[in-house]
C-alpha cells in the first residue's frame, strides 16, 4: 500500500488575469513538478484565463464566490474554507488573498492548526494608501472604489494584527513592504518574512523570441519608451505622459503603453490635449510584453505604489533600460537604489522626464541588467517557500 502524499493547497481569489495570479501560477507550476506532493488549487471563482494553465496533476476546487468588498462574501469564503480544511486536512497552505487572507487565517484556526499556513501579502495596507491621497486625486477614487464598506478600514487592520502573529508565517514580496506591514499593524519587527517574486523561468527566453509587428520597434525612426500596466490610478500614467511631453519638446521620441482599464478615456484625452497623438500608441493589453521590452530603448514605471513590480524584472530580463518612480515598495530593491536603473520621486514630472533622457544618453550595459533579473527566478522563490514549511528543495 502506498503512503498518502502530503497535500499542499494554494488559495487564490480567482483565475482572472492579474499580477498576483501570474506569480502564483509561476510557483504552482514549478512545485507541481514534484512527485511527493498532492496539490489542490482552491479558488473563490474558478473561471478565467488561467483555467487553461492548471497542471494536469493539480485538482481544482471552485468555491463559486465572487469576492467583493462585502461582509457577506467574506463570511461565505471563511465558511467554505473551514469546511475544505476540515475535509481535506492539507499539510501546507499558501494563501494569496489580498484582504481575504484573514479569512484563510480564521478558517485555519477554526479547523485545527496542524497545517502550516503561509499568508502571502503583495499590496499596501489601507492606511498607506490613505497617506498617498495628497499626491493624486485619482488615488482617492481608488480608495473609494476599494473600501466601499468603511468597516474594512477599521476592522481589517485589527483582524490582521490579531491573526497574523498566529499563523505559520506571513510573507511579503519586498523588504520594504514587510517593514511597512509591521509598522502599520504595530507588529513585532521581523515577523513578516520576505521572499522575492517568482518571475524568471525557462519560458522567458522563449517569450523573448516572439515576433512583433509594431512599426516603431521593427523599423525605429526615434527612441522608443515603453510602459506596461493597467490604466488605473495606481499606475499614474498621467505623470508619464506629461514627462514624455517635456522630453518630446527636446528630441524625437515615441511612447508605447501596453495595457487597458478604467482610465483609458482620460489618458487618451490627455494625449490629445498635449497634441502628441502621433508619438503615443495605446495598443491595449498584450499577453506577452517581452518582445516589446526587448526592442524598446527604455521601460518606464510611473506608479504611485507597488509591492514588488514584476514588470521591472521583466524589463531587466529583456535588456531594456529602466526608469522608475521610487514608490513604496520594491523599485529601490530591484534596482539596488539606482545601480540598475534610474529612480525618481513619485508624481515628479520634471525628474521623470530628465531620467528618461539620461537613459538614452548613458545606458547601462544590457548584460548587467539581464544578470540582475536572473536573481528573481521561480526556482529560488519556490525553494524559499518550501524551506519555510520544512520541505526539501532542489
Amino acid at each position: 500500500m502506498s503512503l498518502r502524499k502530503e497535500k499542499l493547497t494554494f488559495v487564490l481569489k480567482s483565475l482572472n488575469y492579474g499580477g498576483i495570479e501570474r506569480l502564483a501560477f509561476n510557483l504552482l507550476n514549478f512545485i507541481a513538478q514534484r512527485q511527493d506532493l498532492s496539490i489542490d488549487l482552491v479558488v473563490g471563482w474558478g473561471k478565467g484565463v488561467y483555467e487553461q494553465e492548471i497542471p494536469d496533476n493539480v485538482r481544482t476546487i471552485d468555491l463559486k464566490i465572487h469576492l467583493e468588498n462585502r461582509i457577506k462574501s467574506y463570511i461565505s469564503l471563511t465558511d467554505k474554507l473551514t469546511k475544505y480544511f476540515a475535509a481535506e486536512n492539507p499539510n501546507y497552505i499558501f494563501s494569496y488573498l489580498p484582504i481575504a487572507n484573514i479569512c484563510s487565517a480564521i478558517a485555519w484556526s477554526l479547523h485545527h492548526q496542524s497545517s502550516k499556513l503561509i499568508l502571502i501579502e503583495q499590496t499596501l495596507l489601507f492606511n498607506d494608501l490613505v497617506k498617498l491621497q495628497g499626491y493624486r486625486h485619482s488615488v482617492k477614487s481608488h480608495l473609494k472604489d476599494n473600501t466601499k464598506n468603511s468597516l474594512f478600514s477599521i476592522t481589517l487592520p485589527l483582524a490582521m494584527k490579531l491573526w497574523y502573529p498566529q499563523v505559520t508565517a506571513v510573507v511579503s514580496d519586498s523588504l520594504g513592504l514587510a517593514r511597512g506591514i509591521e509598522k502599520g499593524l504595530n507588529l513585532k519587527p521581523g515577523l513578516i518574512k520576505t521572499i522575492y517574486n517568482p518571475v524568471i523561468d525557462k519560458k522567458v527566453p522563449i517569450a523573448l523570441e516572439d515576433s512583433i509587428a509594431h512599426p516603431w520597434l521593427t523599423s525605429p525612426q526615434a527612441p522608443v519608451f515603453i510602459s506596461v500596466g493597467r490604466f488605473a490610478p495606481q499606475k499614474d500614467h498621467f505623470t508619464l505622459i506629461q514627462a514624455f511631453f517635456l522630453l518630446r519638446k527636446k528630441r524625437p521620441a515615441k511612447l508605447i503603453i501596453l495595457g487597458d482599464g478604467e482610465l483609458r478615456k482620460q489618458i487618451e484625452n490627455l494625449v490629445d490635449e498635449l497634441n502628441i497623438r502621433s508619438d503615443v500608441d495605446l495598443p491595449g493589453f498584450v499577453k506577452n510584453p517581452y518582445p516589446y521590452l526587448k526592442q524598446a530603448n527604455t521601460f518606464v514605471l510611473s506608479s504611485l505604489w507597488e509591492g514588488l513590480p514584476t514588470v521591472l524584472i521583466e524589463a531587466l530580463a529583456s535588456g531594456c533600460q529602466v526608469v522608475s518612480t521610487n514608490c513604496q515598495y520594491g523599485p529601490d530593491e530591484i534596482l539596488e537604489n539606482g545601480k540598475y536603473g534610474w529612480l525618481v520621486p513619485i508624481t515628479d514630472t520634471s525628474a521623470l522626464s530628465k531620467a528618461m533622457e539620461h537613459s538614452l544618453e548613458s545606458p547601462i550595459d544590457r548584460t548587467l541588467l539581464k544578470q540582475r533579473a536572473n536573481y528573481f527566478t521561480v526556482k529560488r522563490a519556490a525553494n524559499e517557500y518550501l524551506q519555510l514549511v520544512g520541505l526539501s528543495t532542489e
